[in-house]
């Protein structure tokens, strides 16, 4: 049975690890069998990893096709950093003198790692840090529903911001932004906790929005309003 959870947990992180990659293209679909036979592992374990997936929020189970890998939109990349906006400064503000000093600063030494920003591995690598040290801060504020509604967010946003971070390195930029957020934390600031917060939100997603309006995917794409295409010639 042990043997059977060990299976399954390794069938789950592999195939999120290639969603969080993109190596499995968001909007893409595939099926159990297919992932089976390319990680290795049994139908049962990858059914059951993909199950977890989709409460992760990260698949979608379609009828008698296999599972979509859940696109990301603008919309849906617009819809997460209005959550995170919501909830991550309350959550800092809320978090600030309950926090462990010992395991904050772990975490935040972790994220200070230089990360090579045209290396998938790295970049990933980097995300994950930086996703245990928020989910951390969340855990500090002692309530659990909130702390699973931000950590599937989290997860969300890892992949959005994995794409982001291969348009330039921002490891500077990130480390001072923690670097203050702990400060302020272990201080007991909880005003200047919820402020950091909050910018550090903006400037995530400025880095976003730049990764997606730089993709060729969309230098083609037809602006518009309420449904009608604007003639932008001149």
């Amino acid at each position: 049975m042990a043997d059977d959870a060990q299976i399954t947990g390794r069938a789950y992180a592999a195939i999120r690890q290639d969603i969080m990659r993109c190596t499995l293209a968001p909007g893409s679909e595939v099926s159990a069998a297919h992932l089976a036979e390319h990680f290795g592992f049994g139908l049962g374990p990858v059914r059951i990893a993909l199950s977890r997936l989709e409460q992760d929020g990260l698949v979608k189970a379609l009828p008698r096709k296999g599972y979509l890998v859940i696109p990301v939109t603008l919309k849906s990349v617009l819809d997460i950093f209005e959550m995170r906006a919501l909830l991550e400064p309350y959550v800092a503000r809320k978090a600030a003198g309950k926090i462990d000093p010992a395991k904050l600063a772990f975490l935040n030494s972790v994220c200070n790692r230089d990360y090579n920003h045209r290396n998938a591995q790295s970049r990933l690598e980097y995300l994950e840090a930086n996703r245990a040290f928020h989910v951390f801060i969340a855990e500090s504020a002692g309530n659990q529903k909130l702390t699973g509604t931000l950590s599937q967010i989290l997860d969300e946003m890892t992949r959005i911001l994995f794409m982001g971070l291969g348009l330039r390195n921002r490891t500077t930029e990130m480390q001072h932004e923690h670097k203050a957020l702990v400060e302020a934390l272990v201080a007991n600031d909880a005003e200047e906790a919820e402020r950091l917060a909050a910018q550090e939100v903006i400037s995530s997603k400025q880095m976003v929005l730049d990764a997606i309006l730089s993709s060729s995917a969309i230098q083609d794409v037809p602006l518009g309003v309420s449904g009608q295409v604007v003639d932008v010639g001149v």
